[in-house]
């Protein structure tokens, strides 16, 4: 009986304790050391003299074995047992194992007495080992001894590395790769085969030579291991001079392999080599006529080596070359047998891929002063011949190309818009260069437009393509979002309309483009976004990209979304651009946005706005595209305009608390009193019309800036309504005719609940009528 108080071993592991090369799994022990053999060696020896063994464990409490075997030699068989005691038998290689296991033994243990007149064994006494390039050996083994007696075999011929288990291989395999790798099966945390199929997957490691070892003996065994993808496969217990022989052929092998590769690789460097310049090295033997060429000169002709072969000198330049160059090779190869005089020419081909021109250079090659073959290259000038064309081409073609450049420049110059303008409670700089020397056309653009009754609308694009037609496309663009503007649509709507104008121009025009509204009554901005750049708004030192982007203009019906700022606060900037200042060929579109905001995140909300400082700090080299940018902040040097509000209840007495309202404001705002006079008749006419024909809930609006007063009158009704023309007998019918007279602009635009009615009134003076 044999007992510990171990971990023990768990009631699933107990059935195949016994097998060969079985370990219990995830179990805690002093040491993982072993081949995996022991107990299925104690299972075979108990049961050849017919005992029993078993076994009982408990987790945490330790393992009892129980051996039991019966006396006497009855229950043997009789063909097991021996009469006469056993002669001493030595196998052939017995005397091998015996010596290394000698040297196991401390230096001063007995030997056994067979061995007793023998010197101690060491290395040394192998036959010498030709170390590859100071070859470097990775040893994994559990096995301390193991790894001692492997370490002091190879340690006189290579650096040797040791690691006890297949994990700790690994670490050090992958920091700093071995020339061999010569690891045990039977290996805790990870065995051979994983750190076999480990090192095989890591680029780094997979051509190492791996050796592995294992006391499983046996064919299955071999070939397992060799089928893992191992280089070899010893088994334990081995000879030294064959572990030293196994490593040894495995770095000539490898050796071997990798000048292979180099060959290889150089061959197909000067193959590449030959390929990107369209040259072609060949060989005529004389007298043979047999020509030898390369595989690009095989590319260029467009025929195989066999042909070339079969053809010879003659029958090829009848096939290959253009019959009125056939002559000129007749004479070249005779001046350089006759007088060894170097040769140049170009001729034409007649190959596969059609007619190409070469340049034939080819010198002789002598012996004894006789001349045995010819050897040259020959280059593919084709394209070369073809772009001096190109280029003589372009040049009888500058003189109009200038004329054209004339024609754009005017055209560009009168698309963009002028930069006078000046909208109300909104600043805004803008600026456009094209990113290509010499001219000045291009498809991106941008526009600012007056709204009316305050507000401004804001526009930038990018018209797919370049030059005149991308210019004369962005022109129409422009003209049609001011007319679109003008009927005082939505954002969303404006784009969607613009969409339409995209599609009837060609199926293959795309446009990107923001419609974005300004209304500093509420100092909101509300904007539609097709495909374009997303804007950025900076209020304070925070800057971040706003609004949903939409599909681009012309890519089929669109649906886009809106998008609402409201109360944004005095030197809040939103700046809108193309892609042209945030794309670069050194990094990505979002790395450029997020350069964009930090430039604008040191903007002084104080200071004027300076596009072009943008440009020079994103672009230090200059832009390779165009670029349009448009910044609109609102200001905060410029006194705030009044505002004041009111509901108005559906019902005609509510007419005269609307016209009290504004009386009563507008006095206290200082406003002339013939100018309030006016504004109070307007705003009787408007409440008059929204109460008759609109719906509730109606809310009047009044609006006081250094440029005029604003008023406005809104309800939920969407319908619009339209100025009527009366006669002298009628009766109604007269308010938008009061209205148009005495404001100075008026206008009648769709809101998200419903429709607004606004009119303006220059402090300048009244209009006259």
């Amino acid at each position: 009986i044999v007992a510990d108080t171990g971990v023990g071993i768990p009631d699933d592991a107990l059935p195949r304790l016994f097998e060969r090369f079985h370990r219990v799994e995830g179990q805690r022990s002093r040491s993982f050391e072993g081949s995996g053999i022991g107990l299925a060696l104690v299972q075979e020896l108990v049961k050849a003299h017919g005992g029993t063994i078993k076994v009982e464990s408990e987790i945490e409490r330790g393992t009892r074995f129980k051996i039991s075997l019966p006396f006497g030699v009855r229950h043997l068989p009789a063909d097991q047992l021996r009469s006469e005691p056993a002669r001493h038998i030595r196998p052939a290689r017995a005397e091998a194992f015996v010596e290394e296991a000698l040297r196991w033994l401390p230096e001063k243990a007995p030997r056994d007495e067979g061995f007793a007149d023998r010197d101690a064994f060491s290395a040394a006494d192998l036959p010498a080992a030709h170390p590859v390039d100071d070859a470097e050996i990775l040893v994994a083994d559990d096995n301390a001894d193991m790894r001692d007696y492997l370490a002091g075999l190879l340690s006189a011929h290579y650096d040797v590395e040791l690691a006890a288990d297949g994990q700790a291989a690994l670490e050090r395999a992958t920091v700093s790769p071995p020339d061999v790798v010569l690891t045990d099966v039977m290996m805790p945390r990870l065995d051979g085969f994983g750190l076999l199929r480990a090192l095989r997957s890591n680029p780094a490691t997979v051509a190492v030579p791996i050796v592995m070892m294992s006391a499983r003996a046996g064919e299955e065994g071999v070939i397992e291991g060799l089928e893992a993808g191992a280089d070899d496969y010893l088994v334990k217990p081995f000879a030294a001079r064959e572990l030293l022989a196994r490593v040894r052929n495995s770095l000539e092998l490898d050796r071997s392999r990798r000048t292979q590769q180099a060959l290889q690789h150089q061959r197909a460097l000067l193959d590449q080599a030959q390929r990107l310049a369209n040259l072609g090295s060949w060989e005529l033997q004389l007298p043979s006529g047999r020509i030898l060429a390369s595989d690009e000169f095989l590319r260029i002709v467009g025929v195989t080596a066999d042909q070339l072969n079969e053809a010879g000198l003659e029958n090829a330049v009848l096939q290959w070359v253009h019959p009125d160059d056939r002559d000129l090779v007749a004479r070249a190869v005779e001046r350089a047998v006759s007088d060894h005089e170097p040769f140049t020419y170009d001729l034409r081909l007649a190959t596969s891929n059609g007619e190409r021109i070469a340049r034939i250079r080819g010198e002789a090659a002598t012996e004894d002063g006789r001349v045995v073959a010819l050897r040259g290259s020959m280059q593919d000038i084709t394209e070369q011949r073809r772009m001096d064309e190109a280029l003589a081409a372009a040049a009888a073609s500058r003189e109009a190309a200038a004329r054209e450049h004339l024609i754009a420049d005017q055209l560009q110059r009168s698309l963009l818009p002028a930069r006078d303008f000046d909208p109300d409670q909104l600043d805004v700089s803008t600026y456009y260069r094209a990113g290509v020397a010499g001219t000045q056309v291009g498809g991106d653009w941008y526009d600012v437009i007056r709204l009316g009754a305050g507000r401004t609308a804001v526009v930038i694009g990018d018209v797919m393509g370049r030059g005149v037609a991308a210019a004369a496309i962005m022109g129409q663009l422009r003209s049609a979002t001011r007319a679109f503007a003008h009927l005082d649509l939505p954002p969303a709507d404006v784009l969607e309309q613009l969409d339409g104008v995209v599609r009837d121009l060609g199926d293959d025009q795309l446009v990107t483009c923001i419609y974005a509204v300004y209304d500093p009554y509420d100092r909101s901005l509300s904007f539609a976004n097709a495909g374009h750049m997303p804007p950025l708004l900076l209020i304070d030192d925070t800057c971040e990209v706003v609004g949903h982007a939409g599909p681009p203009l012309g890519s089929g019906p669109v649906l886009l979304r809106e998008t609402e700022i409201f109360d944004l606060p005095p030197g809040a900037l939103i700046t809108l651009y193309t892609d042209g200042l945030v794309e670069h060929r050194t990094r990505d579109i979002e790395e450029g946005i997020g350069l964009l905001a930090d430039a604008l995140r040191f903007y002084d909300g104080s200071a004027p706005l300076v596009p072009e400082h943008l440009v020079a700090q994103l672009l230090p080299d200059g832009p390779s595209d165009d670029i349009a940018i448009l910044m609109a902040k609102v200001p905060t040097d410029s006194p705030q305009p009044l505002t004041g509000a009111t509901s108005v209840e559906s019902d005609e007495r509510a007419v005269h608390s609307a016209r009290n309202f504004v009386a009563t404001t507008l006095a206290a705002w200082d406003v002339h009193p013939e100018l309030i006079d006016d504004v109070v008749l307007c705003a009787g006419e408007l409440v008059t019309n929204a109460i008759l024909h609109g719906n509730p809930p109606i809310a009047l609006r009044l609006r006081h800036s250094e440029r005029d007063v604003v008023l406005q009158v809104h309800d939920s009704l969407n319908a619009m309504p339209r100025r009527i023309r009366p006669r002298e007998d009628d009766e109604h019918g007269r308010g938008l005719q009061i209205v148009r007279l005495l404001a100075s602009e008026w206008g009648i635009r769709p809101t998200a609940a419903g429709k607004s009615v606004w009119c303006a009134f220059s402090l300048g003076g009244r209009p006259p009528v």
